[in-house]
């Protein structure tokens, strides 16, 4: 600690006791009225510098108090507390997102202070007194609400924001642990990951009676438009809503030292084959770094980038020379699309239906060694991406038609829950169509809706799965042109005007929505060629 910032850094300290105390987190005992089977763990002090305000305010450091929970083992706790606490799915904000822009739904986000301190504990846990600010010899801490440290926190806080919220109405939706759905008023909706909420609501007075009536359960703060939200940069304009990652790529580039590079026009080159003897000069973990940022940009907001990823990654523990290169052509095509993310547009604009449209795509016998091939996915609600998937296949498939069947199950599997989510939402009624599933082979659309035959009998039963959706009317497989298809883009590597196409297929080029004779509109064949 520097001598010069003592004074502050005490005043944090102080900052965090008086919190502590006023929030009734804990109450004194004597530690002789202890049972003799309780342990008082010890805690410790964590301290943080906020870059939010000027070095010189004292709010720009931050002291916290915290128990040790790596020593409190499962008996010194009588809850049997689960340690997951859910977190709203990705595809389900998406999909929030996309309602809000084609309805012109009312968009909010809003943190809650403190969250876990919220907590309500069911066990006796002791700890000691804070460190330079104890109140007598003798004394320790009984814990009356959880605190940061303690193992199962995050469930606790979750236990006690889903008790509050079915108090005021609310619903948890069975299919997504991390959404609530108000059982009364229409289409209002939260979301949580862990203390950050998405609120979603079809009039706004609800909007201000949420608002209302949770600040009278916690702190609530920063309830306002968005702009950032779990990663993403959100944008509102024209009515339609934009989400990207710009800032999180401009560091990625700088980090891989590629601020002078020339931009590339794909994610990676044609004819890509990245097998090949590993290569020691490479750094694995640097390697692991960028792949797992790529990771992150490619399940946020960065569809386009979905294969490159699942392919990069597959080399994570033994990068060869061609993976490293491969790395930066995507960092470098990340350069010069870094305003891309994904665009949702009001009803106006696009014929919006009340469930997503799903559209599967398998390679086969995938470019290198190992000969699996890559299953790909998309949905889309009013013509944007909600939900993808680019996935190596667990075998080999031993024709195209046995791939795109396999493709076709895993799609099935998303596109019955996204059913089963929006008929929660009271977006469908339960009588609702299908919703529709598209692939462009139709030997595997022959099998969805027959028993098989000779050629197909060795197929794994779990692939079937699909069939089944389809007979119980909850799933309905259609028929469409490989050069139509946007799950194309997830499956495979394209060359430049095929990949326009892709991008243009799900509203993620802005340049065509803007400008006529977009590259986009010209002519794609079945190879991805013009």
């Amino acid at each position: 600690m520097n001598q010069d910032d003592k004074a502050k850094w005490l005043h944090a300290m102080e900052r965090e006791i008086a919190k502590l105390e006023s929030k009734g987190i804990f109450e004194l005992v004597r530690i002789s009225d202890i049972p003799k089977n309780k342990r008082i763990f010890p805690g410790k002090w964590v301290y943080d510098s906020k870059e939010d305000y000027e070095p010189t305010d004292d709010r720009s450091y931050k002291a916290r108090w915290v128990i040790l929970g790596n020593l409190v083992e499962k008996d010194d706790m009588q809850y049997d507390y689960c340690k997951y606490a859910p977190v709203v799915f990705t595809a389900t904000t998406r999909l929030l997102f996309a309602l809000a822009a084609a309805y012109g739904w009312h968009l909010r986000k809003f943190d809650i202070a403190v969250a876990f301190l919220n907590g309500l504990l069911m066990d006796e846990i002791y700890m000691r007194q804070p460190t330079g600010f104890e109140k007598g010899d003798g004394l320790a801490w009984r814990l009356k609400n959880s605190i940061y440290g303690l193992t199962p926190a995050a469930r606790i806080w979750y236990d006690t924001m889903t008790a509050v919220f079915h108090r005021l109405g609310f619903k948890t939706c069975p299919y997504d642990a991390g959404l609530f759905i108000h059982q009364t008023r229409p289409h209002l909706y939260i979301t949580t990951h862990v203390d950050d909420f998405q609120l979603v609501a079809e009039r706004a007075e609800d909007i201000e009676w949420t608002k209302n009536a949770l600040a009278n359960e916690w702190e609530v703060k920063d309830v306002s438009d968005m702009i950032h939200y779990l990663g993403m940069e959100v944008k509102s304009e024209d009515g339609c809503i934009y989400l990207n990652q710009r800032e999180y790529i401009k560091e990625l580039i700088k980090s891989f030292g590629l601020e002078k590079a020339h931009p590339q026009p794909t994610p990676l080159p044609t004819g890509l084959m990245v097998d090949d003897l590993p290569n020691s000069t490479i750094i694995t973990r640097e390697y692991q770094r960028g792949t797992g940022k790529l990771q992150w940009l490619a399940v946020k907001t960065r569809p386009d980038i979905a294969e490159a990823a699942c392919l990069l990654a597959r080399f994570n523990t033994a990068p060869t020379k061609k993976c490293w290169n491969a790395l930066l052509h995507v960092i470098c095509y990340l350069k010069g699309t870094i305003d891309e993310g994904l665009i949702y547009y009001p009803c106006t604009q696009r014929a919006v239906t009340a469930q997503p449209r799903g559209f599967s795509d398998s390679n086969w016998a995938g470019p290198n060694s190992d000969r699996k091939s890559v299953s790909g996915y998309i949905f889309l609600f009013g013509g944007s991406p909600i939900s993808w998937q680019s996935k190596r296949q667990t075998c080999v498939a031993t024709s195209s038609n046995e791939a795109e069947y396999m493709a076709g199950s895993e799609a099935a599997k998303e596109a019955v829950w996204l059913r089963r989510l929006c008929f929660e939402m009271d977006l469908i009624d339960h009588d609702a169509s299908p919703l529709e599933l598209y692939m462009d082979n139709e030997g595997a659309i022959a099998l969805t809706s027959t028993e098989g035959t000779k050629r197909s009998k060795h197929i794994d039963v779990r692939f079937h799965h699909v069939r089944d959706l389809q007979a119980l009317g909850l799933v309905s497989v259609e028929s469409i042109r490989s050069k139509d298809n946007p799950a194309d883009g997830l499956t495979k590597i394209l060359n430049a005007p095929a990949h326009r196409h892709f991008l243009h297929l799900i509203n993620m080029d802005r340049h065509h929505h803007h400008q006529t004779g977009s590259t986009a509109d010209e002519e794609v064949d079945e190879e991805g060629k013009i």
